[in-house]
């Protein structure tokens, strides 16, 4: 299928990804206030930690090495440490949730960090790491059109489920869009195994060392998105809470989350794709590719986001609540970040796909430094104002675009 049309596809599956995160975020504002929004934050983002790897480094190795043209045996290869990468990590969530269960966790309700309520996250997390397989297989096969319905289908019943607990109370809430995540797993693994039965049926697990070196360097790779990623943004979020407050952490949540709602699918989705593409380029020739890419993907990103930066108050209002009108000015300056950190990323998946795996944990820790960095010394020149988080974060993307491109300056130039 023509890569431009993989691309829409997925756009496809990135709108509704959006709509159904901002479904959610607007349900949270309504019933559980600005407190409540930043409540679900922290949550998403504890949980988040958990399911990078997963997410955005084990099966990175399948969108990378189990194509629609892998022979059986590789499928056999890769597939098996794939599974035993993630039965590794659940075991991870498991013995860390049974010796830290609120430590991490001190905005919580009591009821999401006690059993039985620490038993259904774990279930929606295992729920969750069988689902990214399931849709990265579905994926890397060459199956996106069935990817973009069952994408659309599952952020739907997200977004329903969300609405119809919303009356049992913000736990319930909680729990409805951690488990809802999955409503379409099993028609996507029925759908998996009627489409590929005979590389099912023949899968024998091995333990190919050569596969696990390399399903190793996507995995790598997801630690950097932890501890340079999730982890720096669970610790802005725990400062903003203690230094500023709960409220203002939900008003600035409600920002990222907007970020976020085409962020992180352009991440998943296009990752995989443009990963999968790159892949298969020789280094002579992937400069242009991704120039090429960079060019239309920003040109595109440049009309969404400047419409959302003309009126962010009519967005704010219309996506949240009137409380949240007051985050305006933290909106335009999130979306002039965005705009430097979509190109920087196209080039970032270029590297995963030459597997350069140490400038790229470079990169993304010399990102973090500098993102704390910005933040400490604008709070500490006087703009003690939670303003300080989106500047700093643009700051941080501006100065992130001018590395990628000057570091891999040498494939631009051929």
């Amino acid at each position: 299928m023509h890569l431009f049309k993989k691309i829409s596809l997925s756009g496809i599956a990135s709108l509704s990804f959006a709509a159904s995160s901002l479904a959610v975020n607007k349900i949270f504002s309504v019933y559980f206030g600005a407190a409540g929004v930043g409540i679900l934050g922290h949550f998403q983002n504890i949980v988040a930690i958990f399911l990078t790897i997963p997410n955005d480094g084990i099966n990175r190795s399948v969108n990378k090495f189990i194509t629609k043209e892998a022979s059986q045996s590789t499928f056999n290869d890769y597939f098996s440490w794939v599974l035993a990468a993630n039965a590794a990590i659940f075991i991870i969530l498991i013995v860390f949730f049974a010796l830290t269960p609120s430590s991490y966790a001190f905005v919580l309700p009591p009821a999401l960090i006690q059993w039985p309520g620490v038993a259904i996250l774990i279930l929606g997390v295992l729920l969750h790491i069988i689902t990214v397989t399931a849709v990265n297989l579905i994926i890397s096969r060459g199956y996106v059109p069935a990817f973009t319905v069952f994408s659309v289908l599952n952020n739907a019943g997200v977004a329903m489920l969300a609405y119809y607990f919303h009356h049992k109370g913000i736990v319930y809430s909680i729990f409805a869009v951690g488990l809802g995540i999955n409503v379409m797993l099993v028609p996507m693994l029925i759908y998996l195994y009627v489409k590929e039965k005979n590389m099912f049926v023949g899968f024998k697990y091995t333990l190919n060392m050569k596969a696990a070196q390399h399903v190793v360097e996507f995995i790598l790779i997801a630690l950097s998105g932890i501890v340079f990623g999730r982890l720096v943004d669970l610790y802005v979020r725990t400062f903003v809470i203690t230094h500023f407050s709960l409220t203002e952490a939900g008003l600035l949540h409600g920002v990222v989350k907007i970020s976020d709602g085409y962020s992180t699918v352009f991440s998943a989705a296009l990752g995989a794709l443009l990963i999968s593409k790159f892949a298969g380029l020789a280094n002579d020739n992937i400069g242009k590719e991704v120039l090429k890419v960079a060019g239309l993907v920003t040109m595109i990103c440049a009309f969404g986001l400047a419409v959302l930066y003309l009126c962010p108050e009519y967005f704010l209002l219309t996506l949240y609540n009137q409380d949240f009108v007051a985050a305006n000015d933290m909106l335009r300056i999130q979306l002039i970040g965005d705009f430097f950190k979509f190109p920087a990323w196209i080039v970032g998946f270029m590297m995963m796909a030459q597997l350069r795996t140490k400038a790229y944990l470079a990169l993304q820790a010399f990102s973090a430094l500098v993102y704390i960095l910005l933040i400490s010394i604008l709070i500490y020149s006087g703009l003690d104002n939670i303003i300080v988080v989106p500047i700093a974060n643009s700051l941080r993307f501006f100065i992130y675009f001018v590395a990628m491109f000057w570091i891999n300056m040498k494939y631009f130039l051929k």
